[in-house]
């Protein structure tokens, strides 16, 4: 996902609720609001347009307190204004073995909606309190087309790629490619679903340099071939 500066800023919603962990949600919004402005600064430029619009939104858009007592304010509702480019989902403290709870399935309908009117919807990974990863995590849900985001997202943390590595796997579960290959492949489907592009173009415009590559880690994700995964989506779309 990239725009030049002519453009309008990426609309970029982040969901709130009283069981998202504040800190991942909190540094999600930091994260997005200052991307670019920290290098037109070191540069000594001035600072264009915003690469992201980002807000902090709720189902009622009413103040709720969050999982360690805090009162958190968010900027509006949910449907408040158009359809955003992007959906980022905090960490949430529920237990995944158990039914969404109640508060969250309107939330869900929400987020199926704006997925299904062309949002990208984000995760960052499963819960943990490493917020080096989180950030690393939020800069791959919007650079995940990057030539080499592993390293840049190591070169980010400050880190050797081999500790980066190591830290990255003990608080998600995943090795950063693997990571940015979900990410890639989440958005692939999207685009299998709602567009005639050329698998190979598709490919392209995820991040992979060879289609032969996209089209191994689509079916190692996925489980069938992009090609068996649009026939089947595009059908039930009719």
């Amino acid at each position: 996902m990239t725009r030049n500066s002519t453009r309008d800023p990426i609309q970029v919603i982040v969901v709130g609720a009283p069981l998202a962990v504040s800190a991942i949600t909190f540094s999600i919004l930091d994260v997005l609001a200052s991307a670019g402005r920290s290098w037109e600064e070191l540069h000594g430029s001035r600072s264009g347009s915003p690469i992201f619009q980002v807000s902090l939104r709720t189902l009622d858009g009413r103040q709720y307190m969050d999982v360690n007592g805090r009162t958190v304010t968010p900027d509006g509702r949910l449907d408040d204004g158009p359809t955003p480019d992007l959906v980022v989902i905090p960490a949430m403290d529920i237990d995944p073995r158990n039914p969404l709870p109640k508060l969250l399935v309107p939330v869900a309908s929400w987020i199926a909606r704006s997925h299904s009117n062309g949002a990208i919807v984000a995760s960052v990974g499963r819960q943990h309190e490493d917020l080096l990863v989180s950030d690393a995590q939020v800069w791959a849900a919007v650079n995940y087309t990057h030539s080499t985001p592993v390293a840049a997202m190591a070169k980010r943390s400050g880190l050797t790629e081999r500790s980066f590595l190591r830290r990255f796997k003990r608080a998600t579960g995943l090795a950063p490619v693997e990571y940015i290959q979900r990410l890639r492949v989440e958005e692939a489907k999207q685009l299998l679903e709602t567009t005639r592009m050329p698998i190979d173009e598709i490919a392209a415009e995820v991040g992979y340099t060879e289609s032969s590559s996209f089209r191994s880690a689509f079916r190692k994700n996925v489980g069938q071939t992009a090609t068996a995964y649009r026939c089947l989506h595009q059908m039930t779309r009719r």
